[in-house]
């Protein structure tokens, strides 16, 4: 039962997340939380400890997500090189789990949701279709620029299925809309499965739609 919390708390986004999963997977802990309130914010803490301080935790999710962005950012310089384009600007912003200050409108994790949104639909996806555009229109296919093509796909695919996820495993908005959120199964492995399948068909999708719409623009301009 113990060592199941961390497994809990590596598949979640905050610590408060990670601890509702682990209670409600033990009808015994339910009944302790039931008896003594104090034991789930003592149980909190140190999963919010656990969270910063473990190298499966937050750190792995910003290194990760660093990287990605990184290596997205990367492949991108040698297009723009490539083809004389005006370099993409790449700022993503991880939330470390802070309590929401006397004054802020949105908490820590809202706002990254709506800078990663505005940055995918103001500057990715589009960024996306001009790669896929340009690569269609030559007649050689580098594999720098399939490589670029990929790896935003890929980071478009990331950014989108961790908004999902991380508003799905919240136990704020599981409260609050039943309705919308709250799909996901309780447990580690079935959560990493959740990710990887949401990342696979949000990789899909985001590719085979800027195909078309690069194919149109290519279509039109003929």
């Amino acid at each position: 039962m113990g060592s199941a919390l961390s497994l809990s708390i590596a598949s979640n986004s905050t610590a408060e997340a990670g601890v509702a999963e682990w209670i409600g997977r033990f009808p015994a802990l339910v009944e302790l939380r039931s008896e003594f309130p104090i034991f789930e914010l003592v149980t909190k803490a140190i999963a919010q400890k656990l969270l910063i301080e473990a190298p499966w935790g937050q750190k792995f999710r910003v290194v990760f997500g660093a990287l990605l962005s990184t290596s997205d950012a990367i492949s991108d310089l040698f297009v723009i090189l490539l083809l004389f384009m005006k370099p993409a600007l790449e700022a993503y912003r991880v939330s470390k789990g802070a309590n929401i200050l006397e004054g802020q409108l949105l908490t820590p994790l809202d706002e990254a949701m709506i800078t990663k949104s505005i940055e995918m639909f103001a500057e990715a996806i589009p960024s996306l279709c001009l790669q896929i555009y340009a690569l269609l229109t030559r007649s050689e296919k580098p594999f720098v620029m399939i490589l670029s093509v990929m790896m935003s796909t890929s980071t478009i695919a990331y950014s989108s299925s961790l908004i999902s996820y991380d508003k799905d495993v919240s136990p704020q908005t599981r409260i609050t809309q039943p309705w919308n959120y709250g799909y996901i199964l309780p447990s580690p492995k079935s959560r990493v499965f959740a990710f990887m399948g949401m990342m696979i068909v949000s990789s899909m999708q985001v590719l085979s739609k800027a195909m078309m719409i690069a194919t149109l623009a290519l279509i039109g301009t003929n």
